[in-house]
């Protein structure tokens, strides 16, 4: 008679699923979110429809409890948005709003939460065996320096002489970024002004890895 929605009603797609059973097997939903029962806007689907990671789900919470109570919250994107921003938002002054940035540090607003596109792609290479705290502390201080979030990086890619490096493949596991590799010749195709190395391409066949192949994975 009834499909309840118990876990993870958002991010988790359980109140979607709730609906989409209901309509099946002729039962009533049973949706018991805030934001769905007041039929207000949520930051935590806005967030996965678009594909965007929740920076604080302590903030996405402050974020919901505010659209409950009518309070002005402040909305600001380093991207063109398609469409009317949601009717919560404001263009007047306000202590809390969403930024939607690849840029974690970016304070717009006294509390902020960050909502991260993953579209960042990193064009990557090292010596053989380099240690994989090596590489990780390379990748993220370039990315600090960049002023990049971590969750902003949706790849990485290189050349297949690489695929089975155990540093780079210990990087994607922990951070969960996907490594694409390819052959010298797919990396050759590459379009664009790419900084040489005579040694590199002595012992790969291709004159450039990190630049070419961020490129051609693109």
């Amino acid at each position: 008679n009834y499909v309840i929605s118990l876990l993870a009603g958002h991010i988790g797609g359980a109140n979607e699923l709730a609906l989409t059973l209901g309509k099946i097997i002729n039962a009533v939903p049973v949706i018991t979110t805030a934001t769905d029962v007041n039929h207000t806007f949520a930051v935590d689907v806005f967030a996965k429809k678009n594909g965007l990671f929740i920076s604080s789900m302590p903030m996405a919470k402050r974020i919901s409890a505010m659209v409950l109570d009518h309070k002005p919250i402040g909305f600001c994107s380093d991207y063109k948005v398609i469409g009317q921003v949601d009717d919560v938002f404001t263009n007047k002054p306000c202590e809390t709003g969403v930024v939607v940035s690849c840029n974690a540090y970016r304070s717009d607003f006294k509390y902020t939460l960050h909502l991260i596109p993953p579209i960042v792609h990193i064009g990557i290479g090292c010596r053989r065996g380099m240690d994989f705290s090596v590489i990780e502390e390379k990748i993220l201080a370039l990315l600090e320096e960049k002023n990049l979030s971590i969750y902003s990086v949706c790849d990485m890619s290189s050349i297949d002489l690489k695929k089975d490096e155990e540093g780079l493949l210990e990087f994607s596991r922990k951070y969960g970024i996907e490594f694409h590799t390819y052959s010298a010749e797919q990396l050759n195709q590459a379009n664009g002004d790419f900084v040489p190395s005579s040694f590199v391409k002595s012992i790969t066949g291709v004159d450039n890895i990190c630049e070419r192949a961020l490129v051609y994975n693109c």
